[in-house]
């Protein structure tokens, strides 16, 4: 079977008997009551790995990927008017998300919270500006209070501690982050990808 073919089938499939999984975030559904839905196999392997959702005029809503190819959901993207507006990600395979991204109204990365330790609480905050990051809020002792903090300037390079009166508090040594692509930005905490 071609891979055209079998991209047919899954959409006719999909399409017939609804979503594979349940959205993390309900409160988007009325909005997608009456959306249509296209189911995407974009590595060709025969699953869908994608469902895109469109609103009544046509413009992309939703998307819910699944990015890692375990046949599980793990990113949802919500857009207003076919700007992102917010997206979540699963980043540790336990179906909730744990990465929560918040866009302007033109779609410029503004924040990203996330759950770095999978207690469920969310214990580091990235702000940016311009879609570059200037602060990132760590909390440490899982008080909910960020109690370290590394700061960023207007090029993205680190800003050492005491410098300039930035106020930043606490140990960056090991935060770093770089630009991949245009609209893509990676940070490194630990070693780890974020």
């Amino acid at each position: 079977m071609t891979p055209k073919i079998r991209y047919f089938l899954i959409t006719i499939i999909v399409l017939s008997f609804g979503s594979y999984a349940q959205d993390p975030d309900e409160k988007d559904s009325d909005k997608l009551n009456n959306a249509r839905k296209v189911a995407r196999d974009l590595n060709y392997d025969g699953r869908v790995d994608r469902v895109e959702y469109y609103d009544a005029k046509g413009m992309l809503a939703k998307t819910e990927t699944d990015t890692n190819n375990n046949n599980k959901l793990d990113e949802w993207v919500f857009y207003d008017n076919g700007i992102i507006a917010r997206a979540q990600k699963d980043s540790n395979g336990d179906g909730k998300a744990d990465r929560l991204h918040s866009y302007s109204p033109n779609g410029v990365l503004k924040k990203t919270e996330l759950d770095t330790d999978n207690d469920g609480e969310i214990d580091e905050w990235v702000y940016y500006s311009n879609g570059k990051p200037r602060r990132v809020d760590k909390d440490t002792t899982g008080d909910g209070i960020p109690d370290a903090s590394v700061a960023f300037d207007e090029k993205g390079d680190r800003i050492e501690n005491g410098e300039a009166g930035d106020g930043v508090e606490g140990d960056g040594d090991e935060w770093r982050w770089r630009k991949l692509e245009k609209d893509r930005t990676l940070f490194y905490y630990g070693g780890e990808l974020y």
